[in-house]
């Protein structure tokens, strides 16, 4: 049960720091010691389904963008 209590705990501290960093809320303070939160929806709502569609995109046969230019050694130099 105490494991399950830190995996729990630690979903929730990810969560808050990459909202965060993805600027899905910002936190500021005030003279008097209080906290103000402001959650920008808009965002995290558009960033919800960018997930899921890659999500969706793992599953139906991964990436359809190609890979890039195939890498080869070079020929060998001969003296």
């Amino acid at each position: 049960m105490r494991n399950l209590f830190a995996l729990i705990g630690l979903g929730v501290v990810v969560f808050g720091v990459m909202g965060w960093y993805k600027g899905w809320y910002s936190v500021s303070s005030e003279k008097g010691g209080a906290m103000q939160v402001e959650v920008n929806k808009t965002k995290f709502i558009h960033d919800g389904k960018e997930i899921i569609e890659k999500g969706e995109g793992l599953f139906k046969g991964g990436n359809k963008e190609p890979a890039g230019p195939a890498v080869s050694a070079p020929a060998p130099v001969k003296k």
